[in-house]
């Protein structure tokens, strides 16, 4: 009883904390006002109320984007304080999670600065409003819905999030099947959704709604990306050649079928296979603008959460690095920000550019590699058959 009592009592006082956070996100995301692409996606949420084409210009979203016009008509930082709110929520529901899970004080603490406290939630959401936190949001609202077998609603929600953003569709070959059979359910709710949101833009604007899906094949590597290293100044294929971009979706296609093979082989459980699914993309992806990392932290607390993995060492070792590294990216980018110049690693600090991608990737390898280890080993273990197998 007093055990219990004890841990109610700390359970509120780390969602209090929380809430206390929230407070203080949503007074200093208005204070801040708008900055970096914030100020761009103003523009097109303007032309969706005027009634024009928000592809008529650079727009790089999914159709669902324009569905943030509506907040904005009502504030011109509405739009912001969702997206702060949704990362707060996911900070709530992820700190209530692991408690339950009663994981212990010190990996508590260790999350409670991993999601509410972590400078790149406070740098990419809080202050440069970013919309990547819509995303994530739904993508660990997808995970959840998945796990509680509401697979209709956990497809449409998936499907939202690939409407935005484009870079969600990574999580859902893994989520599709049910060990050897299609969940159709699930399917079939992601593909009527997605084709919906496209065939009413195409209705009313014509083909532009297809522009950012062509955009995103011939687009540059961005700074975080190993193609940008590849590509740079730090090269060790200078001599070789100055562009290996068009590496990146070859490279996305041939290690994601691998890890999909090997989920499906080892059965992964889903929300295993997700994440498995988005550090391969995110690793490999070309188009490595940081805020679109934004989505590992949300869901690796989750994945944490089910799978309580504090006993591999190796895993949990690369799971803090790369959470580190994600954390230290932000505040490098943030602190060589020239004054008045919105992108960070400028001026004097653009060398890094070419630099940043390399330690990214290894990052993110890593912690791939640990997890597609400790998840074979989880396999092996409850599955006698093939202890015996790999034996013979």
């Amino acid at each position: 009883m007093i055990l219990g009592e004890l841990g109610k009592r700390r359970g509120v006082i780390w969602l209090t904390v929380v809430n206390v956070v929230a407070l203080v996100a949503l007074g200093f995301a208005f204070y801040t006002g708008t900055r970096y692409d914030y100020s761009d996606q103003m523009s097109l949420w303007e032309l969706i109320l005027a009634g024009e084409d928000p592809w008529s210009t650079f727009n790089v979203y999914g159709p669902a984007f324009n569905l943030i016009a509506i907040p904005f008509a009502y504030h011109p930082l509405m739009p912001k304080a969702i997206f702060v709110c949704v990362w707060i929520a996911c900070c709530w529901y992820l700190i209530h999670k692991l408690m339950y899970r009663n994981i212990g004080l010190p990996w508590l603490a260790f999350w409670l600065v991993a999601i509410p406290f972590n400078p790149l939630y406070w740098i990419f959401i809080v202050t440069y409003g970013s919309f990547d936190a819509l995303v994530a949001g739904l993508c660990l609202l997808t995970l959840v819905l998945r796990q509680d077998d509401r697979h209709s609603v956990a497809g449409f929600v998936l499907a939202l999030a690939i409407l935005l953003k484009f870079y969600p569709i990574c999580i859902f070959p893994f989520l599709a099947l049910d060990g050897r059979r299609i969940n159709w359910r699930f399917v079939v709710a992601v593909i009527v959704t997605v084709t919906i949101g496209f065939y009413y833009s195409i209705v009313t604007w014509g083909d532009s709604p297809l522009t950012p899906l062509m955009f995103a094949a011939t687009r540059v590597s961005k700074t975080f990306s190993i193609f940008r290293f590849l590509g740079g100044n730090a090269s060790p294929l200078q001599a070789w050649t100055m562009n290996v971009d068009h590496l990146s979706l070859p490279a996305m296609v041939l290690a994601g079928g691998t890890v999909f093979i090997l989920s499906q082989k080892w059965r992964l459980p889903p929300v295993s296979g997700a994440l498995v699914g988005l550090l391969t993309t995110l690793a490999l992806y070309k188009a490595g603008a940081i805020q679109y990392f934004l989505i590992i932290p949300i869901v690796v607390g989750y994945w944490y959460a089910l799978r309580l993995p504090h006993r591999d060492w190796f895993l949990t070792s690369t799971l803090i690095a790369c959470l580190v590294l994600l954390a230290g990216m932000a505040v490098l980018y943030e602190t060589t920000r020239p004054p008045g110049v919105e992108r960070g690693m400028s001026g004097s600090w653009g060398f890094l550019r070419d630099w940043v991608g390399l330690p990214t990737f290894v990052t993110l390898a890593s912690f791939l590699a640990a997890l597609m280890r400790h998840e074979r080993r989880a396999t092996l273990a409850v599955d006698p058959v093939a202890t015996v197998q790999r034996a013979n």
